[in-house]
């Protein structure tokens, strides 16, 4: 037996997956998500940082967001679901938090610099990695944190 306690959809989801394979599941989801923000500004001249497929939702969902804006992505899950929505200008895409600290350390003039990119805006959700922000602000690069869902867990 199998405990999800991944929030209702995504729980469904891993559930019929585990039923193909054979595996019983139960599921008890300990949080949910609640869309925060539903007008998405980005900032001129500042690439967008997309780190969870949640926020790949939203921005897809709300059409607010030009194809053409330059991102950044963390996770192959948004990768996938923002190039099938044919969004064109993917700067980088990496695994992890430290993969894309190390491309933007590594390619900060070639981006930043050679681009006239002011900064970064951060698209997440209430809770996030600042030490992760922390770092990519000691290379130099402004961060706007925009907050477009907050996750409420249960209680008891």
């Amino acid at each position: 037996m199998i405990l999800i306690t991944r929030p209702k959809i995504e729980s469904l989801k891993l559930k019929a997956k585990l039923n193909v394979i054979g595996f019983e599941t139960h599921i008890d989801s300990l949080s949910k998500f609640t869309i925060k923000k539903k007008n998405l500004s980005i900032s001129k001249l500042h690439i967008v940082l997309i780190t969870s497929p949640r926020v790949a939702d939203i921005v897809l969902k709300s059409n607010q967001i030009s194809k053409t804006i330059p991102l950044l992505i963390i996770g192959s899950s948004s990768l996938s679901k923002l190039r099938q929505a044919g969004f064109k200008n993917i700067i980088h895409a990496a695994q992890d938090s430290d993969e894309l600290i190390k491309f933007i350390k590594n390619n900060f003039l070639k981006i930043f610099v050679a681009k006239n990119i002011k900064g970064i805006d951060y698209l997440t959700g209430s809770i996030s990695n600042d030490v992760f922000i922390q770092n990519i602000k000691s290379l130099g690069v402004a961060v706007k944190k925009k907050i477009l869902y907050e996750t409420n867990f249960k209680k008891k």
